[in-house]
């Protein structure tokens, strides 16, 4: 049988070995084995952990190049958003002063228009006035807002047709005004001796006393000899 036959092939190559005697290890022997068995355990586990310790140092520092060139990329950035804020804060700098000369130049020209649109309504009345029986007129009578409790006055007086002698007169100014209590004054202005030739115009202002508003300014022309004005003009101011 295979098994029987196996068995006889195991006893014939065990009889054919040599014997050899190994003798027995004492106490000493087997601590010596441990002992040499835990050196080469130590020396894997010190080698595993300085090869972890090289791999990780490695790891850290590729951890810490990538967060120096992170920085140094925020840091670029920095600088270009700065860069860029200063320029667009120069480019508003330049739009603003342009935006005030464009200012400073409407201001001009519309001041200009308005002397223009005077000069013109003046010249318009110099040539349709055909008033001969009256020496002289007041063909512009205006009361305006200048500033706390300050008001001007403008006024154009212009002569009658073919009238080329000079008016020598005295000019007055009054203003009807209400106070804080709301009860009704009236401030006059200083006379004004003014002489007319063609035409004249006279500028002015008048400082009101604190709280009070006015509600219509009155100019008069005198000439010696007559109890009443040869001129006479009103402006209301609205009122309060």
């Amino acid at each position: 049988m295979p098994l029987a036959r196996f068995y006889r092939l195991r006893r014939a190559r065990l009889a054919a070995a040599p014997m050899v005697l190994q003798p027995a290890l004492g106490w000493k022997g087997l601590a010596s084995r441990w002992l040499c068995l835990l050196v080469v355990v130590a020396l894997f586990g010190v080698a595993a952990a300085y090869w972890g310790y090289q791999h990780g140092r490695r790891d850290v520092t590729g951890g810490v190049t990538q967060l120096e060139g992170q920085v140094a990329r925020v840091r670029e950035d920095l600088a270009a958003s700065r860069e860029r804020e200063s320029m667009l804060r120069q480019q508003l700098r330049v739009a603003e002063s342009a935006r005030v000369a464009l200012e400073e130049t409407l201001t001009e020209a519309q001041a200009e228009t308005a002397q223009a649109r005077e000069a013109l309504a003046f010249f318009d009345s110099l040539l349709t006035s055909n008033d001969r029986a009256r020496p002289v007129r007041f063909a512009a009578c205006e009361f305006d807002f200048a500033g706390p409790q300050r008001w001007r006055y403008r006024i154009l007086l212009v002569q009658g047709v073919d009238r080329t002698a000079d008016l020598a007169g005295n000019l007055e100014i009054s203003v009807q005004l209400k106070n804080a209590a709301r009860q009704t004054q009236r401030l006059d202005a200083s006379r004004q001796a003014i002489s007319v030739r063609h035409y004249r115009r006279v500028e002015g202002e008048i400082v009101l006393p604190e709280g009070a508003k006015p509600t219509q300014m009155d100019a008069r022309l005198m000439v010696s000899g007559d109890a009443k004005p040869i001129a006479q003009c009103e402006k209301k101011t609205g009122g309060v």
